[in-house]
């Protein structure tokens, strides 16, 4: 991916433009005084929710109300995802004085056949490790059985009355495990569903629903971090409750110091402290938004979403936007960017030249599609100067912060140099783009590795000598040729490509 800086600077095609639109203007004078009064264009909004596939950078909105995006990627699951420790950045082609930015840490993209608001019911693995293993302990000492937490299995779809009921099933993810000391622990992965608003019912029972085996709550439900004894629950006793508020690693444990009146805790499982010391502090996670003005001044950062800025007419304007993942919270989603703007604060277009080179130099036919988010254009590429072995180009005018896409037609078929994407925001000092023929991607920005400076590509079609840019083949560098044949070729060949 080639990235270039606009420049002012016009070489053949950008001078015979002006030349006409000066001869054009030499009418007569005009009085502005004397003309239409200046219409303020109101403010348009600007709303992206990323459900389409892009290519990194790509770009939203109709230019000059425009953005572009670089960095993570757009799968048209409706957010613009940046992976840990990865930074996107968002730049407006036109200021913006309003902006808003909806954001989610650890994003999990849509489940098909749900919608977004009914992701949560979809059970995914938590941030810590949840599980508990065998110790080496008789796990059926304290009931001469194996004892299960009852009603909080996971289940593939909790929104039905009869996945409900299979929580009740047992396996080796509810088995309380003997960790000694008549203290049994078992863990579970849980969120909320909808079924009673998040709330649980459940037992602990050996397997096979024994009376004597069988245990409920009383009248309290279980809370968390609050130990409840429990009453024998067989015989058509009722089932306890537990309601949860958030998805976690729920660590359930099971006192059975006096076997006919268990005690029964719940907590939710945290990262252990590393030893030789208290904990350590909350490590920075997730997703960072930091909003910069146009002269790159920090306005605002910001971890939580949304992300809401207004700026006062006496206030500088939004530039840019960088979304920074900051790992150990999943990837982030952007879900939704909306700005406002207008027309009136658009930046100056800058003149770009689109280039093109092949040998034979046969320009017959030669067209150059592009589209610089405006929509896709075809014009003729036009020999410079007509019939000279040197190149055929275009002179376009674009704004700051767009995409530039282009390809090379050749009677209608597409030269194998393929279609070419650029960031317009760096075109070389001179503003030309050139693309060689039969070299897929190949743009040259005019710059000289051998000398650390830039050269002109007009330079290669001198009508004095000069050096050529780096060795053509037969020559030592820097030999003083005039530049009228297919030494040309060489020319071009040796100037920095990337």
């Amino acid at each position: 991916m080639m990235h270039l800086r606009i420049s002012g600077t016009r070489t053949w095609l950008g001078l015979l433009t002006a030349a006409i639109l000066f001869a054009a203007g030499c009418d007569g004078d005009s009085d502005p005084s004397n003309g239409p009064p200046i219409i303020e264009q109101p403010l348009q909004t600007i709303t992206v929710d990323f459900d389409s596939t892009e290519a990194d950078p790509f770009q939203k909105g109709t230019p000059p109300l425009s953005a572009l995006f670089e960095g993570g990627t757009a799968s048209g699951d409706g957010a613009w995802i940046i992976p840990e420790d990865e930074t996107g950045e968002i730049t407006f082609t036109t200021p913006t004085r309003s902006l808003t930015i909806e954001f989610e840490n650890d994003y999990q993209p849509p489940v098909p056949g749900l919608n977004k608001a009914s992701v949560g019911d979809v059970y995914r693995q938590v941030d810590v490790e949840c599980g508990v293993s065998n110790q080496g302990n008789n796990n059926s000492e304290a009931y001469n059985a194996l004892m299960y937490l009852r009603g909080f299995t996971q289940v593939e779809d909790p929104g039905t009355a009869a996945n409900a009921a299979s929580r009740f099933l047992v396996g080796p993810e509810n088995l309380f495990i003997n960790f000694g000391n008549n203290v049994y622990k078992t863990e579970i992965i849980m969120l909320p569903d909808n079924i009673a608003g998040g709330r649980f019912d459940y037992k602990v029972a050996d397997g096979g629903w024994s009376d004597d085996k069988t245990w409920t709550q009383d009248q309290e439900p279980l809370q968390l971090d609050s130990p409840l004894t429990l009453v024998p629950g067989g015989s058509g006793a009722p089932n306890g409750s537990f309601t949860i508020t958030e998805e976690a690693c729920y660590q359930f444990e099971l006192d059975t110091t006096d076997v006919n009146a268990p005690i029964l805790k719940a907590s939710i499982k945290k990262e252990e402290p590393p030893d030789g010391g208290g904990p350590d502090p909350d490590p920075v996670t997730g997703a960072e938004v930091r909003v910069y003005d146009t002269n790159d001044s920090l306005i605002s950062a910001s971890e939580t979403s949304p992300v809401s800025i207004s700026r006062a007419g006496g206030e500088s304007a939004i530039g840019r936007v960088e979304v920074e993942n900051r790992g150990g919270d999943g990837d982030v989603g952007v879900t939704r960017v909306e700005w406002k703007a207008t027309p009136d604060d658009a930046p100056s277009q800058r003149n770009v030249e689109v280039l093109y080179h092949r040998a034979p130099a046969d320009y017959d036919g030669v067209q150059i599609e592009y589209d610089d988010g405006a929509g896709t254009r075809l014009e003729d590429c036009v020999p410079n100067p007509p019939g000279s072995y040197g190149w055929c180009g275009i002179s376009l005018d674009v704004y700051p912060s767009t995409l530039l896409t282009y390809r090379i037609l050749i009677n209608g078929e597409e030269d194998p140099a393929g279609t070419i994407v650029l960031n317009v925001d760096d075109v070389n000092d001179f503003g030309q783009i050139l693309t060689y023929s039969g070299r897929p991607g190949w743009t040259n920005d005019g710059g000289n590795p051998a000398t650390g400076g830039t050269v002109n590509l007009s330079s290669c079609y001198a009508d004095a000598p000069v050096a050529c840019p780096k060795t053509a083949p037969g020559r030592p560098p820097g030999t003083a040729f005039s530049l009228q044949s297919e030494e040309q070729h060489h020319c071009l060949l040796n100037i920095s490509y990337k």
